[in-house]
């Protein structure tokens, strides 16, 4: 059969539903997997996910996210980074997350990103997939749609580079 399911795996499914955590994964036969993320639990094909590190020049597209340079804008949300590009190391890095990674949050201070996708209630594969932008030290600048770092520059300030991003809208 093509999904031959254990008592085993029911009982594990079982648990994750129950258990207090709100994001849990459960492997299951045939590469699927059971997924809780707070308050849905799902059965999905398991997808691979790959590290990646690219420079950034004048923009990024991926399946879900389009960042580009842009010229200017009035716009001043969490989709729009402004710096100075004598303030940061370039050239721009856009990569995923890595274990250990944190940032200094404007206002906020030095935050594991980890607990910022936590306090954001992104789903593993968000947090897996989400573009972060590193500079040449691998400061984490901002993190597109979400935080940005003590980078970023205010309309009034001095800034010659304006990022911005905007999320794929996708069909499910």
């Amino acid at each position: 059969s093509i999904f031959d399911v254990k008592d085993q795996n029911v009982k594990n499914v079982i648990n994750i539903i129950k258990s207090s955590k709100s994001n849990s994964i459960v492997n299951l036969p045939n590469n699927y997997v059971g997924k809780k993320c707070y308050d849905t639990f799902s059965i999905e094909k398991v997808q691979e996910y790959n590290d990646y590190e690219v420079p950034f020049v004048n923009n990024f597209e991926d399946s879900k996210w389009i960042i580009s340079k842009i010229k200017q804008t009035k716009e001043k949300s969490n989709y729009v980074l402004r710096l100075d590009s004598n303030k940061i190391k370039l050239p721009l890095i856009i990569r995923n997350r890595r274990d250990g990674d944190s940032m200094v949050v404007k206002n906020l201070g030095r935050k594991k990103v980890k607990n910022i996708f936590i306090d954001e209630k992104l789903s593993i594969e968000e947090r897996n997939s989400q573009p972060l932008i590193v500079d040449s030290n691998n400061e984490i600048l901002w993190i597109p749609g979400i935080k940005k770092s003590e980078f970023d520059k205010d309309k009034e300030e001095k800034y010659d580079i304006i990022l911005y991003s905007e999320r794929k809208r996708t069909n499910e």
